[in-house]
């Protein structure tokens, strides 16, 4: 048997003991590796769907500190960001006019890694470019969403919707208990007459018309007394998850936000601008046709 080396810093690694994970590729990545890119690898679910120019990157953004690659260390599958600050990326769906082209780019360039907690990491990942995806069973390939493609999400338990979060308002329908701990929704007055729980899952409506929903399955097989703390340590996940996905959005709408607040400053800009030229017009320094040909350049 050939020997294993990481494909990151090549060290030699032991065909038998458990130091190494197989990623995306069917490379081989060493522990150290994995912990510079800023995983732990006693809980790191992610390495199937994880290539090794990700690891790259994400090594890279690390030691830089400020979540950007310095521009002699851009890696292939790595998307430089626009600025110092700033990663632009591609959205999932079509855009159909420049206006949205603009708020779109602007959007997707969160300023900062999102990090998923590690309770989460079972169930949703984002990689090295804020992209998320449901993580998947075996070797399933999953399909990646950017943020602000999210539109909804919701608890169903037993096919009912017991909370539900997303566009236009924050998480509603339901109420917590210990801390921020599990979610009792407005299913648990049900709980006389429905005393155990056979479906527990959460459905997240996307803007990809290829995919437009993505569910995460907390219980899908048998059944579970409400009043055990296994279905409590089932709804404490469920509410960890929607939170998530709350701030995921709230991420996206605060980029939202921000271009809207630069969109009137480059409008003027553009409006100044035909007015001098109105001026000359008016002057009899340059011809109506002139005039029509900047006025069309600056308005595209």
């Amino acid at each position: 048997m050939a020997n294993i080396y990481c494909c990151i810093c090549g060290k030699q690694l032991k065909k038998i003991a458990v130091n190494k994970f197989l990623i995306k590729g069917r490379e081989f990545v060493c522990f150290d590796c994995v912990k510079k890119a800023g995983h732990n690898p006693f809980t790191w679910a992610g390495n199937l769907q994880t290539t090794s120019d990700d690891i790259r990157a994400e090594i890279t953004m690390n030691e830089r500190g400020d979540g950007t690659a310095p521009k002699e260390k851009q890696l292939h599958g790595y998307v430089p960001p626009v600025s110092s600050h700033f990663e632009k990326t591609s959205t999932s769906y079509d855009v159909g006019n420049a206006e949205s082209a603009t708020s779109s780019q602007i959007v997707t360039s969160i300023p900062h890694k999102i990090e998923v907690p590690k309770a989460v990491q079972k169930y949703l990942q984002i990689d090295c470019r804020n992209l998320w995806y449901v993580t998947p069973k075996l070797f399933k390939e999953p399909v990646k969403h950017h943020i602000e493609d999210i539109i909804s999400f919701e608890l169903l338990e037993d096919g009912n919707t017991v909370i539900k979060g997303g566009l236009g308002g924050a998480v509603a329908g339901g109420l917590l208990f210990g801390g921020v701990g599990a979610v009792v929704g407005s299913a648990a007055s049900k709980r006389k007459v429905h005393e155990t729980c056979r479906s527990l899952r959460i459905k997240i409506t996307v803007c990809d018309v290829k995919h437009p929903t993505e569910y995460i399955d907390l219980l899908t097989m048998g059944s579970i007394d409400k009043s055990s703390w296994s279905y409590r340590n089932l709804m404490q996940r469920a509410q960890e998850i929607i939170s998530t996905l709350q701030v995921l959005q709230d991420a996206a709408n605060k980029e939202k936000k921000r271009t809207v607040q630069y969109a009137p400053v480059q409008n003027m800009s553009a409006a100044d601008e035909i007015m001098k030229f109105k001026k000359l017009l008016d002057n009899g320094i340059i011809t109506r046709e002139e005039f029509e040909e900047q006025k069309r350049k600056l308005l595209k």
